[in-house]
């Protein structure tokens, strides 16, 4: 009998000629749309010669359909989580409701349990970790300073896109005036406009309608972003300092964003903690 997992394949049930299956693409996330764009606008050979190095102005895999798939699920890839950015955000979203008392919109596709944020907001509220001798009554001050300066947005069926988010961020605004939007991390957002948008001119699109928004109704808006794959320094085990170049996907970060923050896990000696840049 065949082990059968979700990820199980019925290679059977395949058609026998393989050149009626689609190309397929897998990334952990949009950015793999640049590399999925190069391939299908490719005119590097002659397409009845097969001569390599000569174009045709026929696409490569024009005769070709492609399947692009997103692990959303399980992206970003790599341990980026050990740079602290989670407990830093959450760190910044508590200043800001419990000192300042600003009003903040949470669109997190990284932790989209909502009883699961408010919960660490909470203990960030009281102070601290362990809650189990705290009673309800003790806990009702910080869940009504939640409840007052906190909603969460929810995506819902409606797909991620930037416009998408800012229209519930908008909506929220008009009974509540936000101080900031929070949309952690950017690589959920759907771009778009489709294959065809690079992830460059998608990220632009993406930071210029939430700029533009911003501004307009004076809220701030934090964009989560996670870095490229860090290159080690000199041969050593040691990985390049994160700062606004590193980011993920495009250069329009450090040429659109009006202030970047970049977060990295520091071991100093024994200790270990986050440093802000």
């Amino acid at each position: 009998m065949a082990l059968r997992t979700n990820f199980y394949v019925n290679f059977a049930a395949y058609p026998k000629d393989f050149k009626s299956l689609p190309i397929g693409i897998f990334d952990s996330g949009t950015g793999g749309l640049t590399v999925a764009e190069k391939i299908i606008s490719l005119d590097h050979f002659d397409n009845i010669t097969g001569e390599s190095g000569r174009k045709d102005e026929i696409l490569d895999f024009a005769g070709e359909s492609f399947i692009y798939l997103a692990d959303q699920a399980n992206m970003p890839y790599g341990r980026y989580d050990a740079a602290g950015k989670t407990d830093f955000l959450n760190d910044v979203c508590a200043h800001m409701i419990f000192k300042c008392h600003k009003n903040v919109a949470l669109c997190s596709f990284e932790v989209p349990d909502k009883a699961a944020h408010t919960a660490r907001l909470v203990r960030l509220g009281v102070g601290r970790q362990d809650l189990s001798s705290y009673s309800e009554e003790d806990l009702r001050p910080v869940m009504e300073c939640l409840e007052q300066h906190l909603r969460h947005i929810d995506m819902g069926e409606v797909p991620p896109t930037a416009k998408n988010i800012l229209v519930r961020a908008m909506t929220i605004h008009r009974t509540l005036p936000l101080h900031a939007l929070v949309v952690d991390p950017y690589l959920f957002i759907e771009p778009e406009g489709g294959s065809r948008v690079s992830e460059t001119q998608a990220i632009k699109r993406i930071l210029t309608q939430f700029q533009s928004w911003g501004r307009q109704n004076r809220v701030w808006v934090i964009v989560v972003a996670h870095p490229r794959k860090l290159s080690k320094v000199g041969g050593s085990n040691e990985l390049e300092r994160i700062d606004m170049y590193t980011i993920a996907g495009s250069a329009n970060w450090a040429n659109l964003a009006d202030f970047i923050i970049s977060i990295s896990r520091i071991r100093p000696g024994d200790e270990e903690g986050t440093e802000a840049d």
